[in-house]
């Protein structure tokens, strides 16, 4: 089954993928927000998951750090709430797991912030059934470039992904993101260089 690569809004939009996410930095900062939103990942994700299939979040920060806050926080938080909804409860999703991330999902005072996803998650396994728990590394990839340029700002990612001919958002890049690389339109099939200006620096790009 081919991974379902998903662009975590807004910086992931530049990088090649098939659908949107949204986990915010700000969520991941502190434990009282539940460190992710209810509708963080899309259902299409979570039933690639219970099927059996990888899924990879991309996303990208103007820091040099091997994973957004987003990612680090609210990703991890999210695979704990997948697997008690599959009441794999003592498994854990990565390395820098917390035991603030397992409060925020077991703990009585914190448990009910996620119980409405788990409850939807529960509804798609009824249909679906599952075949494992979502652990980052194994069937969750997390994709981070570092020190971009864009880093949040609405303009550059438009400018970025825009086709100057027929105004299609719906394109990708040729290559790594480096200078004289190619964004090819899906829509109109025009092919145009990234200039010296619109170049995207990236180094040590986080990978797991």
């Amino acid at each position: 089954m081919k991974p379902l690569v998903l662009a975590n809004i807004r910086n992931g939009l530049v990088y090649p993928h098939d659908d949107t996410c949204y986990f915010q930095s700000c969520y991941g900062h502190q434990m009282k927000t539940g460190y992710c939103r209810i509708d963080s990942m899309p259902h299409r994700a979570i039933i690639h998951l219970l099927k059996g299939g990888t899924i990879k979040i991309v996303d990208a920060t103007s820091n040099v750090k091997k994973l957004t806050d987003a990612q680090k926080f609210g990703v991890a938080t999210w695979c704990l709430i997948f697997n008690r909804a599959i009441r794999a409860y003592g498994v854990e999703v990565c390395k820098w797991q917390t035991k603030h991330m397992r409060e925020v999902i077991y703990h009585p005072k914190f448990r009910n912030k996620h119980k409405k996803l788990v409850k939807v998650i529960r509804k798609l396994i009824s249909v679906y059934g599952y075949t494992k728990p979502a652990i980052i590394g194994d069937n969750v990839h997390l994709k981070c470039y570092q020190k971009v340029h864009f880093d949040d700002n609405s303009e550059s990612i438009r400018d970025l992904i825009k086709c100057d001919w027929c105004n299609s958002f719906d394109t990708h890049v040729v290559g790594e993101f480096y200078a004289g690389d190619v964004m090819l339109c899906n829509d109109c099939g025009h092919e145009w260089q990234i200039v010296r200006s619109r170049r995207i620096y990236e180094i040590n790009n986080g990978d797991y």
